[in-house]
């Protein structure tokens, strides 16, 4: 079935729980800052803010509602719009 608002973004199931590839990532949260590293390309990337709240969600196993919960409790916007930014 079809988005029925082509143009809007979807919401992912609340309950899903996304995990890193520990295999290839190595990863630290430090001082609101995600410091992440893809060991097999040598890549580094760097998340603060929301960003860093994601990671740190996804690295400790919560599911997207409880990032979107921890979201909410921080930034502005509706639920629905926190979701749909996930």
């Amino acid at each position: 079935m079809g988005d029925p608002d082509p143009g809007g973004a979807r919401v992912r199931d609340p309950d899903l729980r996304l995990t890193p590839n520990r295999a290839n990532v190595a990863a630290k949260v430090i001082d609101g800052e995600a410091i992440i590293l893809d060991i097999t390309r040598g890549a580094y990337y760097s998340m603060d803010g929301a960003g860093a709240v994601i990671w740190a969600g996804l690295d400790t196993g919560h599911s997207l509602g409880a990032i979107a919960d921890l979201l909410a409790e921080r930034y502005e916007g509706t639920r629905l719009e926190i979701e749909q930014h996930l």
